[in-house]
């Protein structure tokens, strides 16, 4: 991965993360995720299957771009990384 660092060594720009948003369908997951939600709320949203949310989620994880910031019983919830 290619990143072009700070002063301060905080990443400002990551190959992988620009990569990832390069599919239509990421960006218009991480529109959804104005407010922090799970993949069946943004699913239910941008009328797509959970299976296919849940895909892409993990995508934008591992690129830096989403973070998980809380848990039900069944589902993660997930927020855009600041």
């Amino acid at each position: 991965m290619v990143q072009a660092l700070e002063t301060d060594g905080t990443a400002v720009v990551q190959e992988e993360a620009a990569g990832t948003l390069v599919n239509p369908l990421r960006r218009r997951i991480l529109e959804a995720l104005a407010e922090p939600g799970s993949a069946t709320t943004v699913a239910g949203t941008l009328d797509l299957p959970r299976q296919q949310v849940n895909y892409h989620l993990r995508v934008l994880e591992k690129a830096g771009l989403v973070e998980q910031v809380g848990s039900t019983m069944d589902e993660i919830v997930v927020s855009v990384r600041r």
